[in-house]
């Protein structure tokens, strides 16, 4: 990677970074060029351990493809984990300008809450592993019924010596501290994500209640109240962001540090896109991959330096997008399954549905999903960023079809890759960065 300096080699398989001191480049060069030569120097000896350890060298027999769609195979085909969405409504309390949801006043009945426990009841004789994302509309609209449903849940696992773990993406208008604290204590529940889009102003007018009122001081409020309490969970704040309000969306984190929640929260920025829920009409407002990496990278170094956490390493993602195995499932109010959120709602493209029995009756929507595989794109094989991308976005390939390209849709990874290491280099663990000494 040119873009920082002293230069450093990335191995996207094993997430390593090796740091390489100017005037050991040359052997380096050599060594990657000729790993085999013989006649080799004490020093150059000492540099191809780190080669090896890094993985940069490998033995001669192994194929790294073959090794990459072993690790694919494998944990497409896991039977011991199970990730599931639910979304008791699709109701909603905001109105945001660029969502394009239904707000469908459809909430969950009793029959499919039903066979959502009889279908986890079912799962539980084979899985290890039980995640659940509680999603929407708002699911915290649902609050009553969200905390009886995990407790169900809860109970079968720990019948079953099932590990259980929970998640929340919210708005945050709903999520008192008494709230908070019930949801962490009684349906286990280690991770909520609210969005915020920006300064009171502008977060305001993307971000209104369903009557028009402004959220951003009851969000904040909320925030507050739980940064006092003794109950602990992860918060991440998101951050949407397209042409509109790109500078309002950095001041949200300085009126977060001011109010003291620095500690309570991570962040990450997310580029709004014209694909799933959202508001056709935007497209001309959203970045593109490119515009969005030359604006927002920068702002990561102020914020991280300062002392922000940040969950933007998704570059360096490990693995593939679960929604094209057979373990990964998104239930919506009326008992529908869908494999990616953006589709929940759209009947047309849901895979099928929960019976009374609690078992999946599939459609052939889930073929595209379950036959998914980036190692029969010659494309794919060829790239050199195949350990981090695998593929791509399924929800994307799809609704794009023939109109995909790599180029178009995908950031620059190389110029990204080496901006984040710069970035983060001093968060990341210490056996991931090494460091050929200098003389």
């Amino acid at each position: 990677m040119n873009y920082i300096n002293p230069p450093v080699l990335c191995n996207l398989r094993h997430r390593t970074f090796l740091s390489i001191p100017d005037n050991k480049s040359k052997i380096v060069n050599l060594l990657l060029t000729n790993p085999n030569k013989p006649d080799i120097t004490p020093e150059e000896s000492e540099i191809k351990v780190y080669l090896k350890k890094g993985g940069f060298l490998i033995k001669d027999f192994m194929n790294e493809i073959d090794l990459l769609k072993m690790k694919f195979n494998i944990e497409r085909a896991s039977t011991k984990t199970l990730s599931i969405s639910i979304s008791p409504t699709l109701n909603c309390n905001f109105r945001c300008v660029y969502c394009f949801e239904r707000h469908k006043k459809e909430n969950m009945n009793e029959s499919v809450r039903d066979s959502l426990i009889k279908f986890i009841e079912r799962e539980s004789t084979t899985i290890c592993y039980l995640g659940v994302n509680w999603f929407g509309g708002e699911p915290l609209l649902k609050y009553k019924f969200i905390n009886g449903l995990s407790r169900n849940f809860i109970e079968i696992c720990e019948n079953k010596n099932i590990r259980y773990e929970a998640s929340m993406s919210t708005n945050g208008y709903l999520l008192s501290k008494e709230r908070y604290e019930r949801l962490v204590e009684d349906c286990l529940i280690g991770h909520f994500q609210i969005t915020i889009d920006g300064d009171r102003e502008t977060h305001d007018k993307r971000r209104p209640l369903c009557t028009g009122e402004g959220t951003f001081e009851k969000i904040l409020e909320n925030l507050k109240d739980i940064a006092s309490s003794k109950v602990k969970a992860k918060i991440t704040i998101r951050i949407n962001v397209d042409k509109d309000n790109g500078d309002s969306c950095v001041r949200v984190l300085n009126v977060l540090d001011k109010e003291g929640l620095k500690d309570l929260v991570d962040f990450y920025f997310y580029p709004v896109n014209t694909l799933g829920n959202v508001n056709p009409c935007i497209a001309a407002k959203c970045f593109t991959g490119r515009e969005y990496l030359k604006k927002f990278l920068p702002h990561f170094r102020n914020f991280v330096y300062s002392g922000f956490k940040t969950t933007e390493y998704y570059m360096l993602r490990k693995g593939f997008c679960e929604t094209i195995s057979p373990w990964s499932w998104s239930f919506a109010p009326d008992g529908r399954i869908y494999k990616c959120t953006n589709d929940l709602g759209n009947k047309d493209e849901s895979i099928g549905y929960l019976d009374q029995s609690g078992k999946i009756k599939w459609n052939y929507n889930l073929v595209k999903w379950l036959t998914f595989n980036p190692f029969e794109d010659e494309g794919c094989i060829r790239c050199k960023y195949l350990p981090i991308c695998m593929g791509g976005c399924p929800y994307r390939r799809f609704r794009l079809s023939n109109n995909f390209s790599c180029e178009k849709e995908c950031p620059e990874f190389e110029e990204s890759i080496a901006k984040l290491y710069s970035l983060y280099s001093f968060q990341l663990s210490r056996n991931k960065i090494m460091k050929i000494p200098e003389d």
